[in-house]
């Protein structure tokens, strides 16, 4: 039920309420998640917001990929730059990386979860697949 709200979010066709805690969350706190469904969006960028994604201002332009390992390396060669055009522009640029571990078909290895894991808890707190 997670991914599928999680990728409905993505796609914009729902938005988190403001009152909502974080998402995706645990299943005792999946009771306080509360959501709505966008309106005059056409579904077709990533989302933004609170917890992983979520709706986006209508005046946010929003790039959206799926990237090879590579890619991700170019991403950071040229951020020196993209941060020069936000002090130079004083414009926000805010940064949301999702990380999906698996095939859709059966869960990846626990071991491997969990060393993933480990990896991203060094980058940032709370940052765990699951």
């Amino acid at each position: 039920m997670r991914d599928v709200i999680s990728g409905a979010l993505q796609a914009r066709f729902l938005e988190l309420t403001p009152e909502t805690q974080n998402w995706p969350c645990d299943f005792p706190s999946a009771q306080f998640a509360k959501f709505r469904v966008t309106v005059g969006t056409t579904g077709s960028a990533a989302g933004g917001g609170k917890g992983e994604t979520g709706g986006v201002p209508s005046k946010v332009l929003v790039a959206s990929a799926d990237l090879e390992p590579a890619q991700v390396q170019d991403l950071g060669d040229i951020m020196p730059k993209l941060l020069e055009i936000k002090a130079k522009t004083n414009t926000p640029i805010r940064f949301q990386v999702r990380i999906e571990m698996g095939d859709g078909k059966t869960l990846p290895p626990a071991a491997a979860t969990n060393e993933a894991n480990a990896l991203l808890a060094a980058i940032k707190e709370g940052m765990k697949l699951r």
